[in-house]
């Protein structure tokens, strides 16, 4: 289930997954271990930057939003909406 706190390491990390396993804390590195939402985070991000550039259909940026839903807490799917155009 990706989070806020989530979303904040992987902010402060700028996605660089191997940066968080060279100056992440414990807590940080516990976060996405043996799961696969940093990679999940990752998609999203992704798929925000194709759906703002116009170059995502609309049944895959509709898709999107759903496995955002089913992925997200409420507050971290707002965040990420927020993101959105």
């Amino acid at each position: 289930m990706i989070t806020v706190e989530k979303l904040r390491v992987y902010d402060s990390y700028e996605g660089d997954v191997d940066s968080l396993a060279r100056m992440g804390n414990e807590h940080e590195n516990r976060l996405f271990t043996s799961n696969g939402d940093w990679m999940l985070i990752t998609n999203f991000y992704q798929d925000i930057l194709l759906i703002n550039n116009w170059l995502a259909s609309k049944a895959y940026a509709e898709n999107c939003m759903v496995s955002m839903r089913a992925n997200c807490d409420d507050e971290s799917y707002q965040i990420l909406l927020s993101k959105l155009f």
